[in-house]
C-alpha cells in the first residue's frame, strides 16, 4: 500500500510537470512514480499544503490592490488546493458538463438562496504548482471573484469578456515592477500573446485592445478602471472605433 503522503506527492508532481514542463500526462506519471525527482530548478518549489498557498493568495490580494482591483475588499476569499481529479469533478459541476477540458483553477460563485447576493464560496487551484504559477492563477480567479461580488452581469457578458478581463488583470499583474524582470513571468506574458488559440487568448487579445485604447486616451492610471466601469455598464468590451462620446466617459 502506497502512504498517502507518498501519494500526494506523486500527484503534486505529476500536475506540477505536466502544467509547468509540458510533459505528457503518461511521462509525467511515469516521472511521479520516483517522486524524489523533480528538476532542479523547481525543486521544492511545489505548493502542497493550503497554509502557504493562503499566503501566497494574500501577496496576489496586495499586489492586485496595484492595479487598482480588491479595493474595499477586507480579506481574501477561502482557497483549496485540489487534486487534479478533484480539479475537474469541481469543473464539472460547476459548468454542469460531464467532461472537463482540464481546469487548473475556479472560482465558486453563488447566489445566497434568502438574500440573492453574489457570494464567492473558494478558490481553487491545483496542489503541486510552482509558487510563481500558483500566483499568476490566482491573480486571473481573484478578478472572477471581483466581478461576480462588484455587480457585473457575468452570466449575459460572454465568455470572450469575462475571461479577456481576468486574463489582462493577470497580465497586468506579472508586469508590475516587481515581477516584470522575472523570467517565468516573462515567458507566460509571451505565451499570452503568442500562445495557442483558445478563449482566454482570443479574450486577452480583446481586452488588451481595449485597455491599450483607454491608455492611449485617459492614461495608464485611469485605464483600467474606466475600462471596468465601461463593461459594467455595457455588457461589452468598447472597440477603438467607438467614439470618446459614445464611450459614455468623462472627456480626457
Amino acid at each position: 500500500v502506497v502512504p498517502a503522503a507518498v501519494q500526494q506527492r506523486r500527484e503534486a508532481l505529476g500536475q506540477h510537470l505536466v502544467l509547468y514542463h509540458g510533459l505528457s500526462v503518461a511521462a509525467a506519471k511515469g516521472s511521479a512514480e520516483r517522486p524524489w525527482l523533480q528538476c532542479e530548478t523547481c525543486k521544492g518549489e511545489g505548493v502542497v499544503w493550503e497554509v502557504h498557498g493562503e499566503a501566497i493568495q494574500q501577496q496576489v490580494w496586495n499586489a492586485l490592490g496595484q492595479c487598482g482591483l480588491l479595493a474595499g475588499f477586507p480579506t481574501s476569499w477561502p482557497l483549496r488546493l485540489l487534486t487534479w481529479d478533484e480539479m475537474q469533478l469541481e469543473a464539472c459541476r460547476i459548468a454542469h458538463v460531464k467532461k472537463s477540458a482540464g481546469a487548473s483553477g475556479l472560482t465558486r460563485r453563488v447566489l445566497l438562496p434568502l438574500t440573492g447576493l453574489p457570494h464567492v464560496e473558494w478558490v481553487g487551484v491545483l496542489r503541486g504548482l510552482s509558487a510563481d504559477y500558483m500566483a499568476m492563477l490566482l491573480a486571473h480567479e481573484l478578478t472572477h471573484a471581483y466581478l461576480f461580488l462588484t455587480g457585473f452581469d457575468v452570466l449575459n457578458m460572454g465568455v470572450i469578456v469575462e475571461e479577456g478581463l481576468c486574463e489582462l488583470v493577470c497580465y497586468l499583474y506579472m508586469q508590475l515592477p516587481q515581477h516584470k524582470a522575472h523570467p517565468k513571468f516573462r515567458f507566460w506574458c509571451w505565451q499570452f500573446v503568442h500562445g495557442e488559440d483558445s478563449v482566454y487568448r482570443r479574450g486577452f487579445a480583446a481586452a488588451w485592445e481595449s485597455y491599450t485604447y483607454f491608455v492611449s486616451v485617459f492614461g495608464k492610471d485611469l485605464a483600467l478602471s474606466l475600462l471596468l466601469d465601461y463593461v459594467k455598464a455595457h455588457n461589452k468590451l468598447p472597440k477603438r472605433s467607438d467614439t470618446i462620446h459614445g464611450l459614455g466617459l468623462p472627456s480626457p
